[in-house]
């Protein structure tokens, strides 16, 4: 299961079980896979969720300060865990490239394709591409 510009199924297995089945979960509720910006938005919700745990505040000076030196997981690739600097950057997030790809179903998700250490696909170069290069 993905999101427009994620693979879920690759960045969801970090461990944190709240976002183990998130895509899916998604999916189902919805009738299609997750879009970036719901997988954005629970990572954030996700964040500041565990800055006012640790806090126990609900201030948002005090919540700010807190995710500057939080470290969790999120759904944002290459960000296991999330390490934000000074700015509010998450500095451990990167980009990856995704492809779509048909699934076993036979409906077309994204894969991650590269960075190799984040891809769950290969590059598919398809008749379609090879004709652009053309």
């Amino acid at each position: 299961v993905t999101g427009h510009n994620y693979d879920l199924q690759r960045f969801s297995t970090s461990g944190n079980q709240l976002f183990a089945d998130f895509g899916t979960k998604f999916e189902e509720k919805f009738g299609y896979f997750a879009p970036e910006q719901a997988v954005a938005t629970a990572s954030a919700i996700y964040c500041a969720y565990q800055a006012m745990e640790i806090t126990g505040s609900t201030d948002g000076a005090t919540i700010a300060d807190a995710l500057h030196t939080l470290k969790v997981d999120t759904l944002t690739p290459g960000s296991a865990p999330a390490v934000f600097d000074e700015t509010g950057a998450n500095t451990a997030a990167h980009a990856v490239i995704v492809q779509w790809i048909a699934g076993e179903d036979g409906k077309y998700r994204t894969r991650c394709v590269f960075p190799t250490d984040d891809a769950s696909a290969e590059f598919q170069l398809t008749d379609g591409l090879k004709a652009m290069m053309n």
